[in-house]
């Protein structure tokens, strides 16, 4: 009994003494009054994609531009804005022609509108949000605000697949 305690004892010294041991080079912990190293925010451009498309809706053609981009949150604008966050958006706008053809024209030197969009001052505007730790945005702007939409369900009623 007194040789097995003694082991036991002398095993616990051995396991006490490896904890307290101090690491070979002191300099390896940093110290108290040095600052701890801050992640690095990855700066991407801000500049967003455009594309311009054409869709029916409610049986009426209409042309729009298609804006997809992110907007750098900052922590404290007079600060050198220093970037706290990236929040991504997809826009719409309507125009009254496509995109593309309204260049091509305007380049060509034919008569188009100085602007290519509708009176700004005449057409809805909409605001919507979604997202977070339980679901992305996506399944908001295919169901519900979209141009385009997921088709839930068949010709006789009956519902589709789960998103």
């Amino acid at each position: 009994m007194t040789t097995r305690f003694l082991s036991l004892f002398l095993a616990s010294l051995l396991i006490v003494g490896a904890l307290g041991a101090q690491p070979d080079d002191p300099d390896s912990k940093p110290a108290k009054d040095e600052e701890k190293p801050t992640p690095d925010f990855v700066a991407y451009p801000d500049k967003a994609s455009v594309t311009y498309h054409t869709g029916t809706f409610g049986g009426e053609t209409i042309h729009y531009e298609a804006t997809a981009g992110t907007i750098t949150l900052v922590k404290d604008p007079a600060d050198e804005a220093e970037p706290k966050a990236k929040m991504f958006y997809i826009a719409y706008r309507r125009t009254l022609m496509p995109g593309d053809e309204y260049q091509a024209r305007k380049d060509a030197g034919e008569d188009v509108p100085e602007s290519n969009y509708p009176n700004a001052n005449t057409r809805p505007l909409t605001f919507s949000f979604n997202g977070g730790p339980g679901s992305s945005s996506v399944w908001l702007h295919l169901g519900v605000f979209g141009p385009k939409k997921v088709a839930y369900a068949d010709e006789e009623g009956r519902p589709g697949p789960p998103p």
